[in-house]
């Protein structure tokens, strides 16, 4: 068609792929007929052709302007309603409201109008191309859309669709109810500018997010450290040997008497027990624990290792730790005069860790020895256990604070990337859903999975670096600064069980929007009793929107956080599966009963979310070789590293000899002088004894990767990253081409096989397909259903709605004209 003024006069019918706007520089090609049916190009052809086109214009000024004015207007109404039924207050609020909102419809009535009697239609900016059928349309695509952006340059088609000279780029054509309009007039130039713009930001929010989170999870480990000197054998030791044996009490004296000294009171005959050992700290326990007994066996000297002072698990009596529970009385008089010789800041510790042993073993006492109405007391009045319980119950709440934390921050996240994908002006609501969900996931999944994992980790080399870098002060930066140089029993007792319930909490974040959907229900015939029109009362109960972005976001963070760190809890494969469960029936719920018809999405967005999932299985293989690895606390190995084979580990063990230059020393003063290194049976080899060995058998390579249980996992890797890495190569279509054709000739050669002992038989007819449903037979027979049927934006969405104002319908036809190049089908 040719533009004439402000309207467009109808041209001669165009073939299927020709005809589109004069010098577009984008066409859109459309499919058409039933999208609910993928019909076979094999079938009986239908008419072909061009069943209509429509113009893509500059129209998402007006388009933000309309919808704009729509909502002032709407709470325009509102508002004189409370001015005709309200109280007196709120008339004058009301009406001080009204007067702003008139000020803005007028501007932006004015600015409207503006462009409407301008004189001049908006400018074109592509088109959509609707054809009778699905051949039609992949026979179009065929002759001018590009074959696919893996194709190697020297392979890809010259483009062959010009218009007044200029290359129009020709495209499949997304969903009507899937397009936003509005943005279609943004350039791929902006849009790339805005999601610069857009990425910058969120990895600002990203970074300022893992800064509160680490801080955080330090000065929760700081508060953990200052907790460990009750755990301390010399300190216990110190304690346990200041108690006061011989000072007067009141509580717990035999046969009744009024006073006696502590040791009677606890039964304790200082000439037979010189050294006398209530507290008690269990080595054997992970983590370490403390417990206070009164059982005379269990208040004995180790005799396994007297210089501790204490007596470990091995050297108490069987019914030691069942029958030795302290009285209320033996309480009474160790809190009251116990460590009164001690005074000042040595008594209160000891005071503190016998409250923390007395809670290590599970008494009632400790429960009523703090707070204001503390049953136990000092002889001073003071509750004994105030302080530690108030540090105890702190730390508790800050180990629960980092886990809220993180879910807090992960929602902030979610509500940023929203704001910034539309920000973006995406063309389309999948590509608006798609940016949302991945934002959503790197965002989340740096807060769960990678914080914890840097702020707990210890690798000394980087943390002497940072250490040396801010002058001897790394509290600044608080990374690879951790008390876990491997994944090692403690790590899984500490920073595993903290991941576990981050995880399990993400099982019932489906729940919010459920119930904050089924209460929005319930009190929707209060909430709407004082709605002004009956567009906003239409709007209220069709329910909220369901968004795809952030559910697709929360369960990539949930699938590549249990992949990662499954090797080392499998549990978390179980986890995973429960939410993704949950998330099933929620949102089914959800989708069927609360939520308005969302629009027709195509696949593309589940197809992309699910091409992601190798990138999990990557990383589950790559942490799988660290965590089967590892080594405990101790120096053993978590887990067994059975040798590949005896020659692989003798050259494995001269290469390590090389590096550490034992092989090169000949005689024994030179071998002695090397670190690492010691002089045996006249040869000069690695100490495994010493500082050196032990770093390098935790960090070394040949250790973790050649042994027979990661070497498999360390392979795959490989492999793995190999087949990547050319998939984004100009090799891979020609892999793919030879991969087909080896394929069919090895199918060819197996099907012989199978039936060379079969009679030959001729193939069976095939039955005849059904005709593909034409477009305008597929329009009037109502296949379509509820969803639009083409791509008029006065039809399509919420853009519908938006056209139900007569004054906007007329401002947009002078703006944006239409008229159908078919005769006989004006719109």
């Amino acid at each position: 068609p040719k533009e004439e003024g402000g309207g467009a006069e109808p041209n001669t019918e165009p073939k299927a792929g020709e005809g589109a706007a004069p010098a577009p520089r984008e066409a859109v090609v459309v499919t058409v007929g039933n999208p609910h049916h993928s019909s076979s190009l094999d079938g009986p052809k239908p008419r072909g052709g061009v069943a209509d086109v429509f113009m893509v214009r500059r129209d998402g000024t007006m388009l933000d302007d309309m919808a704009q004015r729509a909502k002032l207007q709407e709470k325009q109404q509102a508002l004189r309603k409370i001015v005709l039924e309200g109280s007196e207050k709120k008339k004058a609020k009301a009406e001080a409201k009204i007067a702003k909102i008139d000020a803005k419809l007028d501007k932006l009535s004015k600015d409207l109008t503006k462009m409407a009697e301008s004189g001049t239609t908006n400018p074109v900016v592509g088109s959509f191309v609707m054809f009778h059928s699905e051949a039609a349309q992949q026979d179009c695509l065929r002759h001018y859309a590009s074959n696919g952006a893996r194709r190697p340059l020297c392979l890809k088609p010259k483009p062959e669709f010009l218009v007044e000279g200029a290359a129009v780029r020709v495209k499949d054509a997304p969903e009507p109810s899937d397009l936003v309009w509005e943005n279609l007039e943004v350039s791929r130039v902006q849009r790339a500018a805005r999601k610069c713009c857009s990425s910058v930001i969120s990895v600002i929010v990203i970074i300022v997010s893992v800064a509160v989170i680490v801080y955080g999870k330090t000065y929760n480990e700081s508060l953990k450290v200052t907790g460990t000197q009750c755990v301390d054998p010399l300190t216990i030791s110190n304690c346990n040997a200041a108690i006061d044996w011989a000072q007067t009490t009141a509580h717990g004296c035999p046969a009744g008497a009024a006073e006696c000294t502590l040791g009677e009171a606890w039964g304790v005959d200082l000439a037979v027990e010189t050294e006398v050992t209530p507290m008690h700290l269990d080595t054997a326990a992970s983590p370490l624990k403390t417990s206070i007994f009164n059982g005379a066996d269990c208040r004995l000297v180790s005799e396994t290792d007297p210089a501790q002072g204490v007596a470990l698990p091995s050297a108490l009596a069987a019914g030691c730790k069942t029958n030795g529970t302290i009285t209320e009385a033996q309480w009474m008089g160790l809190i009251g005069s116990g460590f009164a010789s001690l005074g000042g800041t040595a008594g209160d510790l000891c005071a503190t860790c016998a409250c923390k042993a007395l809670q290590d073993s599970g008494s009632l006492l400790w429960w009523q020895s703090f707070g204001d109405s503390a049953k136990y007391t000092s002889d001073a009045g003071v509750a004994p256990c105030t302080a530690q319980a108030d540090g105890f119950f702190v730390l508790l709440g800050l180990q629960l604070a980092a886990v809220a934390v993180v879910v807090i921050f992960n929602t902030i996240m979610k509500t940023t990337t929203q704001m910034l994908a539309f920000f973006e002006k995406h063309h389309t609501l999948v590509e608006q859903e798609t940016s949302i969900a991945i934002a959503v996931f790197i965002g989340q999944f740096v807060n769960t999975a990678l914080v914890s994992l840097l702020v707990y980790a210890e690798i000394s080399t980087i943390k002497n670096r940072i250490k040396e870098a801010l002058q001897g002060d790394a509290s600044a930066f608080p990374i690879f600064a951790g008390s876990y140089s491997d994944f090692s029993e403690q790590w899984y007792g500490v920073v595993g069980a903290q991941l576990m319930l981050t995880i399990i909490i993400n099982v019932f974040l489906p729940l919010v929007p459920l119930v904050t959907a089924v209460l929005t229900n319930c009190l929707l015939p209060c909430t709407t009793s004082g709605v002004a029109s009956q567009q906003a009362l239409n709007r209220a109960y069709l329910g909220s929107d369901f968004l795809l972005s952030t559910r697709y976001g929360m369960l990539l963070n949930t699938i590549f956080t249990c992949f990662m760190y499954a090797s080392g809890m499998p549990i978390l494969l179980f986890v995973g599966g429960c939410i993704c469960f949950v998330t099933y029936w929620i949102d089914k719920i959800q989708l069927l009963r609360f939520s308005r018809l969302p629009p027709q999405f195509s696949g593309k967005l589940a197809m992309y979310i699910l091409s992601t999932f190798k990138y999990a299985i990557l990383l589950h293989m790559v942490f799988a070789v660290w965590v089967f690895s590892a080594t405990k606390v101790t120096g053993e190995n978590m887990f067994p590293r059975p040798s590949l084979s005896a020659d692989f580990d003798k050259t494995i063990q001269g290469w390590v000899d090389e590096a550490f230059g034992c092989v090169l020393q000949s005689t024994e003063s030179t071998c002695i002088a090397v670190a690492a290194c010691k002089w045996t049976s006249g040869s000069c080899i690695v100490d495994t004894s010493s500082q050196e060995w032990k770093d390098y058998a935790n960090f070394s390579f040949f250790q973790r990767l050649f042994n027979a249980i990661t070497f498999p996992y360390f392979l795959f890797t490989l492999l793995f990253l190999v087949y990547m890495v050319l998939r984004w190569t100009p090799v891979w279509p020609f892999l793919c081409v030879f991969g087909s054709v080896v394929a069919e000739m090895v199918g060819e050669q197996w099907t012989k096989y199978r039936n060379r002992n079969k009679v030959a038989e001729e193939p069976a007819a095939p039955a005849p397909k059904p005709p593909i449903p034409d477009y305008l037979d597929a329009v009037r027979e109502g296949v379509f259903g509820n969803f639009t049927v083409d791509y008029n934006i006065t039809t399509c969405g919420k853009y519908a709605e938006l056209f139900l104002n007569e004054s906007n319908m007329d401002m947009f036809r002078k703006l944006s004209p239409y008229a159908s190049l078919l005769e006989g089908k004006g719109k």
